[in-house]
């Protein structure tokens, strides 16, 4: 299977694409889905789900969202995420039963914020 899980739509301010023309894209290039992760949005993923008929096709609605620590994906979602804080997101993802991903893990980059870091301290209880 062939899945692009890290797509934008004109939702982002990084895309000029139309939700039909991913779509259609995406279709041009046989994948067997695709998932939406618009910057802080799921307009984009909904605006794209809504127009698939394809029952073999698997449209992921999804978003990207910055932390201080880096990017993070979220996968099957069915509300906005809310939060900025790294941890109270992946707690948002998690109830909503999505998953969540690293978004730019090995980015290269000068700029500090383009690295992903994880307060692990935070975490150890």
């Amino acid at each position: 299977m062939k899945y692009d899980l890290h797509t934008h739509t004109m939702y982002s301010r990084c895309s000029n694409l139309k939700p039909e023309v991913l779509l259609k894209l995406a279709k041009k290039f046989n994948l067997n889905g695709i998932a939406i992760t618009d910057h802080y949005t799921i307009k984009g993923a909904l605006a794209v789900s809504k127009l698939n008929k394809d029952k073999d096709f698997e449209v992921i609605v999804g978003s990207e969202i910055d932390t201080p620590q880096g990017s993070i994906l979220a996968y099957y979602i069915n509300k906005e995420i809310k939060s900025r804080n790294i941890l109270e997101i992946l707690d948002e993802i998690r109830t909503q039963g999505g998953l969540a991903a690293i978004a730019h893990p090995f980015r290269l980059s000068l700029h500090k914020r383009h690295f992903f870091s994880y307060p692990l301290k935070k975490n150890k209880k």
